[in-house]
């Protein structure tokens, strides 16, 4: 206790005055895509007493390499502590034709992210020293990662139900820039790499019929392009 009480004294003296904690609310916008691959029919593993996978018209097979990529939106609420760091709840989608409910493909990722801003603690001294712009103070660098489910949803072929992908560990890396407007508001541009390692398929998605998928065989990742605002409450430079 007497350790965790010093630590915590040591971390409160060498933490700039401007640091602060606080809770922020996030809305972003941007672009995905998508790099799925073909399952052969043998990488399905009945569990639940299904038979076999039914099988699509003239031999195409179930893919996570879809159109479920495109217009993303992202809705995020974190809380940082002394601006060293910061944890994040996520909710990411994107997708395509989302009003057309023969052609329409989707997906969605939820996480619990870490977010750590390496230059915090040194980045006034780094200017002053090497001379550089003032008004780089107001711009910080972020690393993250993230852990959570992902689902992936489309439509094989015309006239045939949803099918989707699941898994409940995906994980998330990422690097963003973020802006301050002011002490309360900041603008932001990130970029996100996922790994969505899907092993279960869902048959006719409103009947959720479930097989197994072999490991290695629904592995899936997105490339998110992401920009927005977060509003900080009790957290900022002023």
């Amino acid at each position: 206790m007497r350790t965790l009480l010093f630590l915590s004294a040591i971390l409160f003296i060498t933490t700039p005055v401007l640091a602060k904690s606080g809770f922020y609310l996030g809305v972003d916008a941007g672009n995905t895509t998508v790099n799925g691959q073909d399952i052969s029919y043998d990488d399905f593993i009945d569990e639940h007493g299904y038979g076999s996978v039914p099988r699509i018209f003239g031999g195409t097979l179930f893919s996570t390499d879809n159109d479920c990529g495109g217009l993303t939106s992202r809705l995020y609420l974190g809380y940082n502590l002394f601006g060293y760091g910061a944890l994040e709840l996520t909710l990411t989608g994107s997708g395509t034709n989302l009003s057309d409910s023969d052609l329409r493909a989707w997906a969605a990722q939820a996480s619990t992210t870490l977010r750590i801003y390496p230059l915090w603690h040194w980045q006034e001294d780094l200017i002053k020293r090497y001379d550089l712009p003032n008004w780089l103070l107001d711009i910080e660098p972020s690393l993250s990662i993230g852990l959570g489910p992902a689902y992936q949803v489309y439509i094989p072929i015309y006239g045939v139900d949803e099918v989707a992908y699941s898994t409940n560990t995906s994980i998330k890396y990422g690097i963003a820039l973020e802006y301050f407007f002011n002490s309360f508001f900041r603008f932001h541009i990130d970029y996100n790499y996922l790994s969505a390692p899907f092993d279960k398929f869902i048959f006719n998605w409103s009947d959720d019929e479930i097989w197994q998928l072999r490991e290695g065989s629904g592995d899936t990742s997105y490339h998110q392009f992401l920009c927005g605002f977060s509003f900080h409450f009790n957290l900022a430079k002023e």
